[in-house]
């Protein structure tokens, strides 16, 4: 998925276009003998996987990086277990991962973000009564907003609506920033602008109840767990896939290989830059939901303090910049046991901005806000680390969103089978649970079902 193809891997997907699958070697090839391929190792496809290794198949599963998990990506570089991409269990009961982590004995605790301090632009902390008042003032603009959707007869942004509830409303400084808190604490947990994120359908998905869980060990156990006996081919990126009746067939820059069929993991944004060539085309309706869903965008600044400074303090840590986006938030964990950390989350335009700058100026703006917050005496971090999920040829971007316009009919459309040979998964083909973990598990899951009827 790289821009740069050899010339040997050129000439390959050159000749490749003159004589397709259909025709000659793909036919030759016995088809009870020929694997099903898994494009992928995040979640989605390692769940294919394992459930079709399982049931006697033989699969190969391809990833482009080094590494196993796809968007779970645990750092141990620090000395402990820091998560760059998922964090959490999102809802325990019922959840599949969660039993998959109780199946192989992970270890977990409960993660709660119910508990917040809030702090101005300025870093004035601020007390329970106004926290209290905002936290309101909040929720009663979030049901305006809600209701003028409804009447609305087509899809709106949730920042257009929110405009437009406000027309002609003489806000105080303080509370134009809470308002644009609201805005930017949204992008961070919908990865999408709100100026782009539809206000129909932001919060159509489903949820699991119960209490959100950290995986003790690292969240990476849990594809680990999933890789056990399959055959994972790492450093293989995908350049091209030829499907039809007969079979698939999938060119990398290791090699090509010929597959009974072939379940696609591609996360949305690698879908949407055209690094994979499928030939044929996939179906118009296909690239045009492949085109209309958003792929949004979360980045996290971890810092490493040589003292703790935010000890006793809540988890979260909320912050209202005088401008829209700056680090809206930041996770708190110097509560915990290990080092002083503190993780800065930055979403949508703000995360775009910053992600081509040296992680030098990152850290330093990042640094700036928990200085206003804790005062000059913060010291230098003696350890960062910083995501830059869209600039990751192998993700390009976080997860999916709605945007105004779309509509969830599209995550449909991206899980359907492009004949019986070319299948695909991943969080963004499923409808119910999408942007997640289990939704992303589940998603493979049914995929490989689909493979074992036919």
């Amino acid at each position: 998925m790289d821009a740069a193809i050899p010339r040997r891997s050129f000439l390959k997907l050159a000749l490749a276009a003159a004589v397709p699958i259909l025709g000659g070697s793909a036919r030759a090839v016995g088809r009870q003998n020929r694997p099903i391929l898994v494009i992928g190792a995040g979640v989605a496809g390692l769940a294919a996987a394992a459930k079709l290794h399982a049931a006697g198949r033989t699969v190969i599963v391809l990833e482009g990086r080094d590494r196993i998990g796809g968007r779970v990506w645990t750092d141990r570089s620090m000395g402990f277990p820091m998560e760059m991409g998922a964090t959490w269990i999102e809802g325990s009961r019922g959840n599949p991962i969660t039993a998959l982590a109780n199946q192989h004995g992970l270890r977990t605790h409960v993660g709660t973000l119910d508990d917040e301090a809030a702090f101005d632009f300025d870093g004035r902390r601020l007390g329970d009564a106004e926290s209290g008042e905002i936290e309101q003032a909040q929720e009663e603009l979030s049901d305006a907003v809600e209701a003028f959707a409804e009447r609305q007869s087509r899809d709106v942004s949730i920042g257009d609506a929110v405009r437009r509830v406000l027309d002609g409303a003489r806000l105080a400084p303080r509370d134009r920033r809470a308002v644009d808190w609201m805005m930017s604490s949204l992008e961070v947990e919908a990865s999408g602008s709100a100026d782009r994120m539809s206000a129909w359908y932001a919060d159509e998905d489903d949820a699991f109840p119960g209490e959100d869980l950290v995986l003790q060990d690292g969240y990476d156990r849990v594809p680990a767990a999933l890789a056990q006996g399959l055959d994972v081919r790492l450093g293989h990126r995908v350049l091209r896939i030829e499907h039809g009746a007969e079979g698939v067939r999938v060119i990398t820059d290791r090699g090509d290989f010929d597959g009974d069929a072939a379940i696609v993991t591609l996360p949305l944004g690698v879908l949407q830059s055209g690094a994979v060539h499928f030939a044929p085309d996939l179906p118009r309706r296909k690239q045009a939901a492949i085109r209309r869903l958003g792929m949004g965008l979360v980045n996290k600044v971890v810092m490493e303090f040589p003292r703790a400074f935010a000890e006793g303090d809540p988890i979260v840590l909320g912050y209202m910049s005088s401008i829209r986006g700056e680090f809206p938030e930041f996770l708190n964990l110097m509560n915990h046991p290990g080092a002083p950390i503190l993780v800065g989350f930055v979403a949508a335009d703000m995360a775009k901005g910053l992600e081509p700058r040296p992680d030098r100026e990152v850290v330093d703006r990042a640094l700036a806000v928990v200085r206003r917050m804790y005062g000059a005496s913060v010291p230098e971090p003696s350890n960062v680390r910083v995501t830059r999920w869209g600039s990751d040829p192998f993700s390009r971007g976080s997860y999916s969103y709605v945007p105004a316009g779309a509509g969830m009919d599209n995550y449909d459309e991206l899980a359907r089978p492009v004949g019986d040979r070319l299948l695909f998964a991943g969080e963004a083909t499923n409808r119910r649970y999408p942007a997640t973990v289990h939704g992303a598990y589940l998603s493979g899951v049914r995929e490989a079902e689909r493979v074992l009827d036919l």
